[in-house]
């Protein structure tokens, strides 16, 4: 979106210097300060856009835990959401949640579990 406000200003800018020639010298001043704080805004916005990225302000704030993760933690990990998923869908008192507590194993959709024991009744 800035890059639209600064293409629009730019050109609003070249227009009104294009046609200098008939413009009094006081509207001449007040065109070169809108386009110089054009320029100086963007260039503020930009240089905050690098100290942001420098800095690491643009990541998450728990980036580092993210980063150190094995393979494992991500297992356990998408184990413990699934599990969560299903306690909000039926709830922790379900059965479903029941039986793969007791050695059940969830596979790719939330609700699919696999390997139940068979001595269910």
């Amino acid at each position: 979106m800035s890059n639209e406000v600064g293409k629009e200003a730019a050109a609003v800018a070249s227009s009104i210097n294009s046609s200098n020639t008939s413009l009094s010298a006081y509207d001449r001043i007040l065109s070169g300060l809108y386009w110089l704080g054009t320029k100086i805004f963007f260039g503020m916005e930009s240089v905050g856009n690098v100290v942001v990225s420098v800095l690491g302000l643009d990541q998450s704030r728990y980036q580092y835990v993210i980063d150190g993760m094995t393979q494992e933690d991500w297992k356990i990990a998408k184990e413990v959401q699934q599990k969560r998923d299903l306690e909000v869908q039926y709830g922790k008192d379900s059965t479903l949640l029941k039986e793969l507590e007791n050695g059940g194993e969830i596979v790719t959709d939330a609700t699919t579990v696999n390997n139940i024991d068979d001595n269910r009744t």
